[in-house]
């Protein structure tokens, strides 16, 4: 299961930490929480959205249905 974080500044984007994602935009490790692991990207982005209910997914690494950009 992938493991997630959610910026905790600007929008608030959800990113895929793990190194299988690719992800080169993730947030400074003192700008991120951690969300722990999930199955997905729905469970991951439900758990931000309890934290931060304008949380949208990073458009690097995060399915694009979560993305506002």
């Amino acid at each position: 299961m992938p493991n997630y974080c959610v910026n905790t500044g600007g929008d608030h984007e959800v990113h895929n930490t793990d190194t299988s994602a690719n992800c080169g935009h993730l947030p400074n490790i003192t700008n991120r929480k951690t969300l722990g692991w999930h199955a997905n990207d729905d469970s991951a982005m439900k758990s931000a959205r309890a934290i931060y209910t304008n949380a949208d997914g990073c458009f690097y690494c995060i399915d694009k249905k979560y993305n506002k950009k």
